[in-house]
């Protein structure tokens, strides 16, 4: 069973997160990118959002980040659902600031890789 399959009884939000691991994959090049949150811990609702981490290999400056929340932002809008991404260097991972925040044993423990 596919990470998509595991995380989503909305079919509707299947394309929402094709498209957007796709365009995180391309754009970013991202070494993996992980469903996070209520989708991967089965605690979703039909208010949830997609929560997608995905791991670079470098460091995104202000203006990347903005053009893919804009990426984002479309692609959530054609599909009817809100996309927050968590982008954090690969070298974070394990070490530096990721390490610290909740969110890293929270993916750790629940993060569904896609």
């Amino acid at each position: 069973m596919s990470g998509i399959d595991r995380v989503t009884h909305k079919q509707r939000d299947c394309p929402a997160i094709i498209e957007a691991v796709a365009m995180l994959r391309s754009r970013l090049a991202a070494e993996s990118v992980t469903l996070y949150g209520s989708r991967a811990n089965g605690t979703d609702d039909a208010e949830s959002g997609i929560d997608p981490l995905a791991l670079t290999s470098r460091v995104l400056g202000w203006r990347e980040r903005a053009d893919l929340s804009d990426a984002l932002f479309d692609i959530g809008l054609a599909h009817g659902v809100v996309i927050s991404p968590l982008v954090v260097p690969g070298s974070e991972r394990e070490r530096g600031r990721f390490c610290g925040l909740p969110i890293h044993d929270a993916n750790a423990e629940s993060g569904v890789p896609l």
